[in-house]
C-alpha cells in the first residue's frame, strides 16, 4: 500500500485494524481465486506465490482492480519475478524473492513491473500488454530490465462484450 506509513499516523488502532482486514481478506480471496497462495502478510504487504505467471499478471491486475476506486485503501504497487525459489519454513527465499520486493518499491502507485524473465513468459499472451522501461539501478542487481504490466485494451473489450451476452 502507498503511504501506508503516514496512514498510520492518522488512524486509531481500530481503523488500522479494519483497514488492514479489509486488505487482507479482499487479497488472500484474489490470490486463492487466482491459483495462488498466500507466503505470507507483512502489515501493508502481501507476498504471493503461483506456478504460473499468467496467473500471478492476472492476480496482481485483480488486487489493482479491487482497490482502485475505494478512498479507504491507499493505492497498491505490485512486483513479479519469476524463477527458482528455497521454501523454507513457510516462506521463500532467494535472488527471485528480493527482485519482486525491489520491483514492488520502484513501481508506480497504482502499476504492476515486472522482471524480464515474467515479460517474456507473458509475451505471446493477448490479454497483457507489456511496456519495456528503461533498466532500474537497484541494490543487489545491476540494470533491472522492467515492464509495466496492464491489461491489453483489446482482449479487455473482447472480454466484457462475452459477459455482457
Amino acid at each position: 500500500m502507498v503511504g501506508y506509513t503516514s496512514l498510520t499516523r492518522r488512524l486509531d488502532v481500530s481503523e488500522l485494524t479494519s483497514l488492514l482486514e479489509e486488505f487482507e481478506s479482499v487479497a488472500t480471496t484474489i490470490i486463492a481465486r487466482g491459483h495462488g497462495s498466500v507466503v505470507k502478510n507483512v502489515g501493508d504487504e502481501v507476498m504471493f506465490q503461483t506456478t504460473d505467471p499468467r496467473d500471478a499478471a492476472r492476480i496482481a491486475l485483480e488486487l489493482h482492480d479491487a482497490f482502485a476506486d475505494r478512498d479507504d485503501v491507499p493505492a497498491l504497487r505490485v512486483g513479479i519475478a519469476v524463477g527458482p525459489v528455497l521454501a523454507r519454513f513457510g516462506d521463500l527465499y532467494g535472488s527471485v524473492v528480493n527482485m519482486a520486493a525491489r520491483l514492488t518499491s520502484n513501481a508506480h502507485p497504482g502499476t504492476v513491473l515486472v522482471d524480464s524473465e515474467t515479460a517474456d513468459a507473458l509475451s505471446g499472451e493477448d490479454e497483457f500488454y507489456l511496456k519495456s522501461l528503461r533498466p532500474l539501478r537497484v541494490r543487489g542487481f545491476s540494470k533491472l530490465r522492467t515492464y509495466a504490466l496492464r491489461r491489453n485494451r483489446d482482449h479487455q473489450r473482447e472480454g466484457s462484450r462475452d459477459t455482457e451476452r
